[in-house]
């Protein structure tokens, strides 16, 4: 909602802004082995994760109705490609310093080109207003947002229940899968990177091709129903690494 209010290219900044500090913070408490840095750079990290959600915003407000599937599928890619990227860039640095140089440059690049580059038209500068007092209050109170949620029609309501569900089902599999196969098949670090890279890419393509080739609602059928299938086979595959894999 604050994007709503002072744009959200200005809230995006703030937020690298923020990633880019606590990246620094983490790099001092590495090399001068000071725990309390790197948990205060956690904090920072934390404060910084809603960019996702304001680029994700910003590309629907600039996205016509014929294209919004489109970029939405090609915002979603780029993340996901992105996170494979930083997984590759981690197997290849092995030295925890440098990693994390590398992290501030590519912070301070994304800075650069969102301050520079990205145009100020999500939303229009004449439908910002200042937020109230009460305004702020509201939306920092967790209640207040569901409230909020359930004034919104049935349609919509059962589109956030059906997502809220399957995030939760996906991320309850997703930390089963790694634990499971690190402590019962003895992953190594460099196979849970390329086990976790497998992931990140598969769920890019899938998402690239999926917005492309598939209207929305059948496309949401099939994903649905591939979550139970993950699931299933969680339960009833056999006991091989060959099951963690086509999961």
């Amino acid at each position: 909602q604050a994007g709503t209010w002072w744009g959200r290219k200005c809230l995006i900044s703030v937020m690298i802004a923020l990633f880019l500090a606590g990246t620094l913070l983490a790099l001092v408490g590495v090399v001068f082995e000071m725990a309390p840095l790197m948990l205060l750079s956690c904090v920072f990290a934390g404060l910084s994760g809603g960019v996702q959600m304001q680029g994700a915003a910003f590309v629907a407000d600039i996205s016509l109705d014929s294209t919004f599937t489109r970029n939405s599928g090609l915002f979603k890619f780029s993340v996901a490609m992105g996170s494979v990227v930083g997984m590759i860039l981690h197997s290849l640095l092995g030295s925890l310093t440098v990693l994390y140089i590398v992290i501030a440059a590519l912070a301070a690049a994304s800075l650069l080109l969102c301050t520079f580059a990205l145009p100020d038209w999500s939303p229009p500068k004449e439908k910002r207003k200042s937020p109230t007092s009460k305004q702020l209050r509201n939306a920092l109170l967790l209640c207040h947002i569901v409230r909020r949620a359930w004034k919104l029609t049935t349609h919509t309501r059962l589109l956030l229940a059906a997502q809220f569900f399957e995030m939760a089902g996906f991320t309850c599999v997703r930390i089963w899968l790694f634990n499971y196969a690190i402590f019962h098949f003895g992953f190594k670090s460099s196979m849970c990177g390329v086990f976790i890279l497998t992931i990140f890419f598969t769920g890019g393509v899938a998402t690239a091709v999926g917005t492309r080739c598939a209207q929305a609602k059948k496309g949401a059928d099939r994903l649905y129903w591939l979550q139970g299938a993950a699931s299933a086979i969680a339960s009833f595959g056999p006991s091989k690494p060959v099951t963690i894999w086509i999961m």
